[in-house]
């Protein structure tokens, strides 16, 4: 039935300040960058005289997904916290957790504490995208 997922995706209020982002700090690839708009795409997202693009970033086998719609406007819900429901944060694994999020911070991103070993013994810490996307990024526990 169900295979993998195939990508995840954030609406963006400004795709090239949320390129800057993804693609500039943390080193993404674009794999693909298209206007959507037509009848088409109106009944698929249940949406009238849709126009919106989509960046497709990949991040090792994985997809993450940007979207700006030109039209129409959407609300502005990116501010949920991690016990709102819904999708509320999204995670990156990395080698070296102290080395990333000093590299990220010194970029200028505002993170919500230094980072932390979980009793899982993973070591993670959290930071928001432009648009408000809490990011999480983890580095798994060591094997014994």
């Amino acid at each position: 039935m169900i295979e993998n997922i195939h990508h995840s995706c954030i609406c963006v209020r400004d795709m090239e300040r949320s390129l800057a982002l993804y693609q500039g700090v943390l080193g993404m690839e674009k794999v693909q960058d298209t206007h959507f708009e037509g009848a088409m795409i109106d009944r698929l997202l249940e949406l009238q005289g849709a126009r919106f693009r989509i960046v497709h970033l990949k991040v090792g086998g994985d997809i993450l997904e940007l979207m700006q719609f030109e039209r129409p406007a959407g609300r502005d819900q990116a501010d949920l916290k991690v016990n709102d429901r819904g999708i509320t944060h999204f995670c990156f694994t990395v080698r070296d957790t102290d080395k990333v999020f000093r590299r990220l911070k010194a970029s200028g991103l505002a993170f919500t504490c230094d980072p932390v070993t979980t009793p899982t013994g993973r070591k993670v810490a959290y930071f928001r995208d432009p648009d408000g996307i809490l990011v999480e990024i983890l580095q798994e526990a060591a094997k014994k």
